[in-house]
C-alpha cells in the first residue's frame, strides 16, 4: 500500500523533484506486530535531513496519522519519504513548491535464514560531501553503482570506501570492528548515513563500558580485527566472517550480544 500525503496513491509523481533529482529524504523501518520500531528516532533523523536540504519538515509529524490507515503483517518494511514536491524543470527549487509525504509498506525480505556472512570490497567509491554527510537523502546513486558489483548470493553486503581509501559503510549498512578491548566505527562527518541502529549500538557499548571509537578505518585495521559486524534497521546486527578472500574474522561474541540486547529492547526485529 502507498499513501501520498495520507491518501491512497492513484496519481502520477512524475513532476516530483525526488524522482527528477533525488531531492528529498527517506527512512526505512521494521514493523513488528503492527508497531514501527524506533519510529521517533527515524522521524527525528528525517527532520534533520529536511533541515539540511532546506525542505519544510512540518509534514513529518503527519506520518503517525498515515500509519493508522495502513494494515501490517506480523513483519513488514515501512518506508517514509519527504520530498520537496513538484517544482518544474531545472535544478533551482521553486519557492512555491509544497513538500510531498510518501508512506509505503513492503514485504519482509529475510524470511529465508540463515543469511550469508560474507562481504566484499566495492570498487565504486562513496562520494564525500560534508553538507550531505549523515543524512538519508534520496540520491543513492553511489550505493546503486556499488551494489551492481554484487558477486553472488553467497555475499551479504558490499563495503564502500571513499577516495582516500577509508572504509565508510556498507551499501545498506553501518560497520563496526572489534580489536582487543576496543570497538571502532567509521567517522561519517564527510560521507555515509548515520544509522539509527548504529546510534543504538554506540549507546549500548557505552552502557556496557566498552570503549567505542568513531574514527578512520583502513584495510590495515581489518587485518588486526578479530570481529566485524554490520547493522541496519531491517538486518539488525549481523556478523561478517570474511571480506573477499583476504580478511577473515573468527569471533561473533559481541555481535550476538548486541543483537540480543537490541532485540530484547524491541529496537530491531
Amino acid at each position: 500500500m502507498i499513501l501520498l500525503n495520507g491518501r491512497d496513491c492513484r496519481e502520477s509523481l512524475a513532476g516530483d523533484r525526488a524522482l527528477a533529482y533525488g531531492d528529498g529524504v527517506f527512512e526505512t523501518l521494521a514493523v513488528v506486530d503492527g508497531s514501527p520500531l524506533c519510529l521517533e528516532k527515524h522521524l527525528e533523523r528525517m527532520r534533520r535531513g529536511c533541515e539540511a536540504l532546506m525542505i519544510e519538515s512540518g509534514g513529518v509529524s503527519e506520518f503517525e496519522n498515515d500509519l493508522k490507515a495502513l494494515a501490517f503483517d506480523d513483519l513488514n518494511v515501512l518506508k517514509l519519504a519527504i520530498t520537496r514536491g513538484a517544482g518544474g524543470r531545472g535544478y533551482r527549487p521553486s519557492q512555491s513548491s509544497l513538500p510531498n509525504r510518501l508512506t509505503s509498506t513492503h514485504p519482509w525480505p529475510y524470511r529465508s535464514l540463515p543469511l550469508p556472512d560474507r562481504a566484499w570490497i566495492c570498487e565504486h567509491r562513496i562520494s564525500r560531501n560534508q553538507a550531505l554527510a549523515g543524512i538519508k537523502h534520496c540520491n543513492r546513486l553511489d550505493q546503486i553503482m556499488a551494489s551492481s558489483e554484487w558477486p553472488g548470493d553467497d555475499y551479504l553486503e558490499g563495503i564502500m570506501l571513499d577516495d582516500q581509501d577509508r572504509i565508510i559503510e556498507g551499501t545498506r549498512s553501518n560497520l563496526f570492528l572489534k580489536a582487543g578491548n576496543e570497538v571502532v566505527t567509521p567517522d561519517l562527518c564527510e560521507s555515509g548515513v548515520a544509522g539509527i541502529v548504529r546510534e543504538l549500538i554506540i549507546d549500548q557499548l557505552k552502557d556496557w563500558q566498552i570503549p567505542c571509537v568513531v574514527g578512520d578505518i583502513s584495510a590495515a585495521d581489518l587485518h588486526a580485527a578479530e570481529e566485524f559486524f554490520i547493522c541496519n534497521s531491517i538486518l539488525g546486527v549481523r556478523s561478517i566472517s570474511m571480506i573477499g578472500e583476504t580478511f577473515t574474522f573468527d569471533s561473533t561474541t559481541l555481535c550476538l550480544e548486541l543483537d540480543g540486547a537490541l532485540r530484547g529492547a524491541r529496537y530491531i526485529a
